[in-house]
């Protein structure tokens, strides 16, 4: 393996990924790493391949070309259950929460998916197993959800759901949080509790976000990569992707 690819920091990274869809190149070439304590932002225009390459990372959507690797391990094409298990916890650009559960009941059967209870205990309640509601309530407190456990999920705003979701990722135990566009929708005072919220989980796990908003992402990002068309166009620290031309001329305008 890739002298890069080994590095003992490197929890996931992905070697000359690409995916089409009949004749077209939704992703092409795309190596990336990403290390724990660091968040590392996706960003591009619409149809850039960023939701491509979040759902290859997860295991929705195999690769067609080009391999991932998590802690030294090829999981290329493995499933998304399998990636949950091995430690990749996600979030959706729409929320993809049991509407008529209760809050801590969510995040229970997240931390259900994931454990191995011995088999003596496989005939007994999950709404009794201590070791996930432990697992549950602990995620839900790291998200500052922790008043709201027995409220119905369905009636939270859209900043708390987007909350909720964080929690579930987080129950599954994951070294590496992959957020799809986790800020659409919400408001500013929403917006600026998960700004922080994020800077927080970034310090345990390696973050890999993909986002439209611009002051958003160069408040929070450690490093960058800028998708156009599939590929990448420039990666690296914020300020110098700021500065890059083609990134100026591609995608960011104003921004720059």
């Amino acid at each position: 393996m890739a002298e890069s690819l080994s590095r003992p920091d490197a929890l996931l990274a992905t070697t000359a990924l690409g995916r089409n869809f009949g004749g077209l190149a939704a992703v092409h070439d795309v190596s990336i790493r990403l290390h724990r304590g660091e968040l590392h932002a996706v960003i591009g225009p619409n149809g850039a391949g960023k939701s491509t390459l979040v759902n290859m990372l997860s295991g929705h959507l195999a690769p067609t070309a080009g391999s991932i690797w998590l802690n030294d391990r090829d999981v290329t094409g493995e499933p998304a259950w399998r990636m949950t298990r091995l430690g990749i916890g996600r979030s959706f650009q729409r929320t993809n929460l049991l509407a008529s559960l209760s809050v801590l009941e969510n995040v229970r059967l997240a931390a259900q998916g994931v454990a191995e209870l011995p088999a003596t205990r496989l005939l007994r309640s999950a709404r009794r197993e201590l070791t996930l509601l432990e697992a549950a309530y602990e995620a839900l407190e790291r998200v500052g959800l922790a008043d709201a456990a027995h409220r119905q999920s369905g009636v939270l705003s859209h900043g708390e759901q987007r909350q909720l979701e964080i929690a579930m990722a987080l129950a599954t135990r994951p070294q590496v949080l992959l957020l799809d566009e986790p800020l659409a929708g919400m408001g500013p005072e929403e917006g600026e509790r998960f700004t922080h919220l994020l800077k927080d989980l970034a310090r345990e796990h390696a973050v890999l976000l993909v986002e439209h908003d611009m002051d958003f992402v160069f408040a929070v990002a450690d490093r960058m990569t800028v998708m156009v068309d599939g590929r990448v166009l420039a990666e690296g620290l914020p300020a110098d992707v700021r500065a890059n031309r083609q990134v100026q001329r591609a995608y960011l305008g104003g921004h720059a």
